[in-house]
């Protein structure tokens, strides 16, 4: 039981070095940059991403896979709640209701209540 945890933390380790942080951060600004833009899922994103990180270390490649598919989900978000533009099926609900988006009182609400709960889901998946 010991030897799995000290491997779990030397994986952890291996991830906390200058450029493995500096790809995640820059995978999610990608992501959140292209899930702005309508028409663009995350499915899209991951795809052509791939070709990029085909060559890359296993390890890096898959955090830059990660954090884009994430940035590309929240940011997909921004679109539908601020402007009332869904870009992608998951954000088509918001766009056509018949209500008013809930943007117009408060633009700031339901941005940051998506932005926690995709805090929350990454910290549990640190976790498991």
């Amino acid at each position: 039981m010991l030897a799995g945890l000290s491997e779990l933390g030397q994986a952890y380790l291996s991830i906390l070095n200058v450029y493995s942080l500096a790809y995640g951060l820059g995978g999610a600004l990608l992501g959140i940059y292209r899930g702005c833009l309508p028409g663009l899922s995350a499915t899209l994103c991951i795809a052509l991403l791939t070709t990029l990180t085909i060559k890359m270390a296993p390890n890096d490649a898959i955090l830059i896979l990660i954090c884009s598919y994430v940035g590309t989900l929240y940011g997909g978000s921004r679109t539908a709640i601020l402007l009332n533009i869904p870009g992608t099926q998951q954000t088509l609900r918001p766009a056509l209701t018949d209500t008013p988006s809930p943007c117009v009182a408060k633009p700031v609400g339901p941005s940051v209540l998506r932005h926690r709960a995709h805090s929350a889901a990454r910290c549990l998946a640190c976790c498991v």
